[in-house]
């Protein structure tokens, strides 16, 4: 019976060591795939120093800009931000000097009402995605108009890949498909995807209304589609013809659910019941960064990043808060380039009732290794 028990014993830590042997191969094998990122120095970070290094500040001169919806840095070194207070597209080059307004204010060709969104692709032609007037505008690299798509959906956020052109809104959930795909050359529709979650539709119906953010919600890599919703800390992946491949559920300390159970009243404001909104992802070098912001342990909102692999293994071990000289507002309009380099942006104080323009903030990517 001894014998026996031994054996039993002797069994099943077998089989749990060949189990936890699984487990971290697993573990290797995924972060073999990230050799030139320190991904130690991710797992160990636990604050925004240990992460990024500040390495410039480029003031925006020669134009007026209210604050910055999005932002992106070309290898040109010309910086296109589309003005969260104008929604015009401006250009800057990289010491921060105004270059040119994209396109007019207006209904008229080579005009839009709100730049929602853009994409400049290869050709650095510029797509301009205006949800109001429901079309795409196309745009050279030196703003002159070549062509107008026009799009029968709300869009708040924009891809363009292998010719198609993907639209999502957040707004779109109480209706069914939140996202859709349109032809790039003949401008016709092809289909529709991204229906809501299980708990999305449990918030629709306890009247939670879809989240407008001025962030990015959607995002383009290897011939996938990673899509956010605000209100979820999920990231759902499809491939280009719309079919969901999975679902990438995260979790953080400083990051509150939303109890989907709970009707929400009119009366109380938003903030009552939603303490935490993911408001931006973005995938550079095979690492999934997303950024959240959050009231939770605070009456002031701070913004946190958090690190994937493309498989879905979380790995900080902690979110990262972001510096406070950074906008504590919903929407984050960070970038990060093929270079490491990692962009965001702050607002100075008003100086004699003037506000001062944003200045973009420029930090290497540690965990980068060259």
């Amino acid at each position: 019976m001894i014998k026996s028990n031994y054996l039993l014993s002797l069994l099943i830590f077998l089989i749990f060591f060949v189990s936890c042997n699984k487990s971290e191969n697993k573990h290797i094998n995924t972060y073999n795939n990230y050799n030139n990122i320190n991904i130690n120095l991710i797992r160990t970070a636990d604050n925004f120093g240990n992460l990024f290094k500040l390495e410039k500040q480029i003031s925006l001169t020669g134009k007026l800009i209210g604050s910055i919806q999005k932002l992106k840095y070309l290898s040109s070194g010309d910086i296109y931000i589309i003005d969260a207070a104008t929604k015009h597209l401006n250009v800057f080059n990289s010491s921060g000097k105004f270059l040119r307004t994209i396109g007019g204010i207006g209904e008229g060709p080579g005009e839009y009402l709100t730049a929602n969104d853009f994409v400049i692709d290869d050709s650095l032609n510029i797509y301009i995605l205006d949800g109001r007037l429901r079309r795409v505008t196309v745009f050279d690299a030196n703003g002159n108009l070549k062509r107008t798509i026009k799009i029968n959906d709300f869009g708040e956020h924009m891809i363009i890949a292998k010719d198609q052109i993907y639209l999502y809104s957040s707004m779109n959930m109480g209706g069914g498909e939140a996202a859709s795909c349109y032809d790039l050359i003949t401008g016709h529709k092809m289909f529709e995807f991204a229906a809501p979650t299980s708990f999305i539709k449990m918030l629709i119906s306890n009247k939670y209304v879809g989240v407008v953010l001025d962030c990015n919600c959607l995002e383009y890599f290897n011939n996938k589609i990673y899509v956010i919703n605000p209100l979820q800390y999920a990231i759902r992946i499809f491939d280009l013809s719309g079919k969901e491949e999975k679902i990438i559920y995260g979790k953080s300390d400083n990051f509150q659910p939303i109890d989907a159970s709970r009707k929400v009243d009119r009366a109380n404001p938003l903030t009552e019941y939603v303490k935490s909104l993911l408001n931006n992802i973005r995938i550079n070098n095979s690492l999934i960064i997303i950024s959240f912001i959050s009231f939770v342990g605070s009456q002031k909102p701070s913004t946190f990043l958090d690190f994937y692999t493309l498989e879905g293994v979380r790995l900080n071990s902690k979110s990262i808060i972001c510096p406070d000289q950074f906008p504590r507002i919903s929407f984050f309009p960070m970038d990060i380039d093929k270079e490491g380099y990692f962009y965001g942006y702050t607002q100075p104080s008003p100086n004699n009732n003037n506000l001062p323009n944003p200045v973009i903030l420029m930090y290497k990517f540690l965990a980068y290794e060259k």
